[in-house]
């Protein structure tokens, strides 16, 4: 797969599919993910995978970078210089990713679920959709599953994004051809 094919539509769909397959804890769909995203590196699948699973979830570079052994000035600054969108919008759309899978179970209340993610009350929650989605947290419910906010997340931060993030290195430090500096 060409990144031109892996920035078309379809592939908004197969990253969908992927996640719902790794989320349960499908290896097979890791290795899928690699071929959607061929050239890119480990590190950056790695990442997104912590993005996704990291336990306690990770609301902050601060939580980030303490977990990956960054400092988290280095690791936005990277996906700065990448072209790449702020890593805080990332963590905030995993977030809500991660919120709207477990809205799906009609049994839990939105309060159940903030505590669950670790925001600090119902009430953070509930402002972190609203700054975010610009509804309110019965909204979002109503209004996003976790196929239809994580299908928001690629059409966002992944789809327009594939021949950066093939070329993107946010954990390692490497060597610029052009000017040999370290990054």
């Amino acid at each position: 797969m060409t990144i031109e094919q892996a920035t078309s539509v379809d592939s908004t769909a197969k990253w969908t599919a992927i996640w719902f397959k790794a989320n349960l804890g499908d290896e097979v769909a890791l290795a899928e993910l690699r071929q959607t995203l061929l050239a890119a590196s480990d590190d950056l699948l790695e990442l997104f995978e912590l993005f996704f699973t990291a336990k306690p979830p990770l609301h902050s570079a601060r939580k980030l970078g303490k977990l990956v052994g960054i400092h988290p000035g280095t690791l936005m600054s990277r996906f700065q210089r990448a072209g790449l969108p702020p890593l805080k919008r990332y963590l905030t759309m995993t977030m809500l990713v991660r919120a709207a899978f477990q809205l799906e179970d009609s049994r839990r209340s939105i309060a159940d679920v903030a505590t669950t993610l670790e925001y600090s009350s119902p009430q953070s929650f509930g402002r972190h959709v609203m700054r975010v989605m610009q509804m309110t947290a019965s909204a979002f419910r109503a209004s996003y599953d976790c196929e239809g906010m994580y299908r928001r997340f690629c059409e966002e931060l992944i789809t327009p994004y594939v021949p950066l993030l093939c070329r993107f290195h946010p954990l390692t430090r490497v060597v610029d051809e052009d000017d040999d500096e370290l990054r």
